[in-house]
């Protein structure tokens, strides 16, 4: 019985290092995606344009949706996924707004 449970132990820590390793390529990701994200927004303003845009965030959410629903990911998932990546962006850019008029 303890060989079993030391198998299945040294397994699950073969399986966490892997997710570990998952979690810091996707947190790098996410770090690429907010730079481009807020030099987007920059341009937006430049452009005299709304830093939210509900429309290209659903463009966004339903190109996804159809490109990853064959793999199994849940629609829902996806949407709510984005839709904290989009609030997270946006709140970002007012930041660094704020900080820059305060300078």
């Amino acid at each position: 019985m303890k060989k079993r449970v030391a198998k299945t132990t040294v397994g699950l820590q073969r399986l966490r290092t892997r997710m570990d390793r998952l979690d810091r390529q996707l947190a790098d990701l996410l770090l690429k995606r907010l730079a481009l994200s807020l030099s987007i927004l920059a341009e937006k303003s430049t452009l005299g344009r709304s830093a939210h845009d509900p429309r290209r965030e659903r463009e966004v959410t339903k190109q996804l949706v159809a490109d990853l629903n064959p793999s199994g990911a849940s629609a829902r998932f996806i949407d709510h996924v984005y839709r904290e990546i989009f609030r997270q962006s946006v709140a970002a850019a007012k930041i660094q707004r704020d900080a820059d008029n305060r300078s």
